[in-house]
Order: C-alpha cells, then structure tokens, then sequence
C-alpha cells in the first residue's frame, strides 16, 4: 500500500513593512540630493580641468623637436625664444630657434659620448661674468647679481634657464672644440709651417695679368656724370701700367684723342683693354675705392696723375707665393685656428648625418609658431 507523503504547511505569519518616520525620509531625501550635488560638482570640476588642461597645460607640453631619444617642448621653446628671437622676423626667429636647440643637444649629446667632463659651476660663472661684461673695477659682485637678475626677470627667465640655454653651451663648445683639435693635431706632434705672402684679385682675368706683378698706376679720365649725391656714377677710362714710370711714359704719349689706342696697346687691365680702356659707368664708391678720393675730383675729360694700386687690396682671387716651409710644433694661436676648423667640421658632418638618418625631427608649424610667439 502507498503511502502518502505528509507536508506540513508552514503558518509563519508576514510581518507588514513598517513605513519611514517623516523625519527619516527626509533625511534620506537629503543622502539623495547629496549625492546628485556631489556627482554634479565632480562632473563641472571634472570638465573644468579638461578645459584648462586643453587651453592652458597641453599647448606647454606640445613636442617641437625632437634629438635622438630627447624631445623639447613647447615651454621649452618659448623659453629659447625669449632668449635668442629677438630682432629678427618672427617666422625665421622660430625656425633658427630650433636649430639652435637641435645644435646644443648633439653638443651635449656628443660631450658624454666622448667622456668630456662635465661643465662646472665654476665654468659657468666665469662664463656668465664674461658674457654679461662683469668688471670687478667698476662693479660690486652684488650689484652684478642683481643686475643679472634684473635682466633675467625682464626678459622671463630663470636663472637655471639661462644657464643651461646659453651659458653652458658656450663653455662645451669651447671643450669640444678643445677635444676635436687635439684629436686631430697631438699636442707634440710637429707640422708643417709655410710662410707666404699674397694678394687678391677681382677677376680671374686681372689675376693672371697681376702673376708678373705685385702693383699697378692706373691713368683715367672721366668721360661723363650723371646722378646726384650716391646714385651719382662716372663713365670712366681707365690704363693699367706696371710702373709709375711707364704710365709717366704713356701720359707723355697721350695726345688728347689717342686715349683707345694707347689702352689697347699698353693696359694690363684685360677687362677694360679690348674696349680701349672703357670701363662704362662706375658708382661713386666704386670710383672713390679703387682710384682713391681724389679721382672725384678731376675735370671732366682730363686726365689724371699716375694712381698707385695696392692690388692686394681687391677681392676674388689669390696669388700666393710660398716663401718658406718648416716643421715645428704649433703655437696656441695656430691650435686655436685649426681646433676651430676641425671643430666645424665635425659639427657640419654630425647635423648632416643627424639629419639623413632621421635622428633630428622637427615639429614645428605655424600654428605653433604663432602660439608660442603669443606667449613670448
């Protein structure tokens, strides 16, 4: 026989739910509005802060340019351009701004690699008394400080920037210029040393006339004028002699008409002899420079006294004579030159190389430009 299973029904009695007093809603309505308060406060704080962080952190923290794994910002730039953008147009002041900053990072950059010590701050105010003009003789250290700082506070800097912006660059490159010539020119090493003498010449052609000479007399006339005060220019006509008594010579054959004839037959100036001495219009300054003042002053058609010519004193192309060769050690002077030379040409080498393997990038645009220079 089955069996039936007995379940006993449970008789716990519901307890109703007791309502809130007034006083506990209201307390609770409270928590609630708090807590709405709250979120909103956070939510315009939160936002505000964006916003501020868009307008007035961000731009500061903008890259400008980038040196192997080092990147400058824009607080960084607008710093370098208080420093070294004046006088200039605001575009290229931006642009020379960042190859400066590119320029001092591969100096330092290049200072650790070759295991230069570190510049001292004892370099850096020496450097800082020579850069700013500090005379102990007319000046106290204090009144120097504060005229330092004066400085400083006008053109927006500290006194950290402007040491590590333009002080501290000055004395590495002063080491690195030290180190690049030693490297290249040992201290006891004995170099050639050649002894000559020289002289420049404007034109190829004057050159190779001037190879059998070292001066010159010119015989001019001015043929016209035309123009006043510096637009005034002179039709010249000119001889070139070899010596003040060949060109006494060829005045003394100068008959008043036979002025071609005789440039064509005895100047040494090629430039002018195939047009019979003609040198076509001269300004002032031109005339007054290589003929001298007094070529101003001569009567028109008249011809003058033999002018000498240092010829040395033109420009474009040099004779040279070597007049002695000997080896000797170098002397600080001539160390200083070629350190300078060996120096530059390490530094033209190094931005190029820089450049083509892309380890410089700029980040400059207008937009920035014109930013930063809002904030100069």
């Amino acid at each position: 026989m089955s069996k039936k299973l007995k379940v006993e029904s449970s008789t716990r009695r519901v307890e109703p739910k007791r309502r809130l007093s007034r006083w506990e809603r209201e307390k609770k309505r409270r928590r609630i509005l708090e807590i709405v308060i709250l979120v909103v406060i956070v939510g315009v704080v939160a936002a505000g802060i964006i916003v501020a962080y868009d307008h007035y952190i961000k731009p500061w923290h903008q890259p400008i340019v980038k040196v192997n794994d080092r990147v400058f910002d824009m607080n960084y730039f607008v710093k370098m351009l208080r420093l070294w953008g004046g006088g200039q147009d605001p575009i290229q002041s931006a642009q020379s701004v960042v190859e400066v900053i590119q320029y001092h990072e591969l100096m330092r950059q290049a200072a650790r690699k070759f295991d230069i010590e570190k510049v001292s701050d004892d370099e850096i105010e020496k450097q800082i008394r020579s850069s700013l003009g500090f005379d102990p003789g007319k000046e106290s250290e204090k009144a120097f400080n504060q005229r330092v700082e004066e400085t400083l506070k006008e053109i927006g800097l500290s006194r950290a920037d402007f040491e590590e912006m333009f002080i501290e660059p000055i004395v590495l490159e002063g080491k690195l210029r030290e180190y690049m010539g030693f490297q290249k020119y040992p201290q006891d090493e004995t170099l050639q040393h050649v002894r000559v003498q020289a002289m420049l010449l404007g034109t190829e052609e004057e050159a190779w006339e001037a190879r059998e000479r070292w001066e010159g007399y010119w015989l001019i006339r001015i043929l016209e004028e035309r123009g006043e005060g510096d637009e005034k220019e002179m039709h010249v006509e000119a001889i070139l002699l070899d010596s003040e008594e060949k060109a006494g010579e060829v005045a003394d054959e100068f008959d008043g008409e036979n002025f071609a004839q005789l440039a064509e037959e005895y100047s040494l100036h090629s430039a002018s002899r195939e047009n019979g001495g003609d040198m076509d219009w001269l300004s002032v300054k031109d005339v007054e420079s290589r003929f001298g003042a007094d070529a101003l002053e001569l009567e028109l058609n008249t011809l003058s006294e033999p002018i000498y010519e240092d010829i040395s004193k033109q420009s474009g192309y040099w004779l040279i004579e070597v007049l002695a060769r000997e080896d000797r050690t170098l002397s600080k002077e001539h160390r200083d030159l070629l350190s300078s030379e060996a120096f530059y040409d390490w530094r033209e080498e190094e931005e190029k190389k820089a450049e083509e393997e892309g380890r410089i990038k700029s980040y400059l645009d207008y937009e920035k430009i014109f930013w930063a220079l809002e904030h100069v």
